[in-house]
């Protein structure tokens, strides 16, 4: 009786892992060609020789707008900017750190403290290259006898607004004058 019944499990499983054999033998081959259409392979991009001396220029450096906003304490700019996928790929793989230097025009300068040059690192850059929009605001706080209406006047072309781009050693990879002309001008 023992023998039927193990015989029988024995029938059971056979028959159980035929089936199961039968209905997924084709599933891996179709998971591939699933997977392989709905993953995007990303190529690495060619970085140019000499590339440094020109990473942060344009194609590869856009100042997309300037924003002014104001508050009790004093004014924050806000820099939009862009970088391509060959500064991307630079940055992410040559690390290096860029800073900018943001230089109020000199008729502004007495109405805030310090030199009227605010220092601020610029966004790191990591993942596969989704992003390429990045924003860095500068703030400056304003000296306790500069009357808010003086505050209040400034905005985006009160300027022209002097922006320099440097490195960890504090080389100038890139100068803008007027930083809210470099924001309007025509792009073709």
């Amino acid at each position: 009786m023992k023998c039927k019944q193990t015989i029988g499990a024995l029938v059971f499983v056979g028959v159980t892992s035929a089936f199961y054999y039968y209905l997924t033998r084709n599933q891996g081959e179709q998971m591939k060609h699933k997977l392989s259409s709905n993953v995007e392979v990303k190529q690495k991009v060619s970085i140019p020789d000499n590339f440094e001396n020109e990473a942060f220029m344009m194609p590869h450096f856009m100042i997309k707008n300037l924003n002014v906003s104001h508050h009790d304490n004093g004014v924050t700019f806000k820099l939009d900017y862009k970088i391509d996928r060959v500064l991307y790929d630079y940055l992410m793989h040559h690390t290096p750190h860029y800073r900018f230097r943001f230089t109020l025009p000199q008729e502004l300068k007495s109405l805030f403290e310090g030199n009227g040059t605010e220092r601020v690192l610029g966004e790191l850059v990591y993942g596969t290259g989704e992003k390429s929009d990045y924003t860095v605001s500068f703030n400056f706080i304003k000296r306790k006898d500069t009357e808010i209406d003086k505050i209040n006047a400034i905005n985006e072309m009160s300027g022209p607004y002097h922006l320099d781009i440097v490195d960890e050693k504090l080389n100038v990879l890139n100068v803008f004058e007027d930083v809210y002309g470099a924001a309007n001008m025509m792009r073709f």
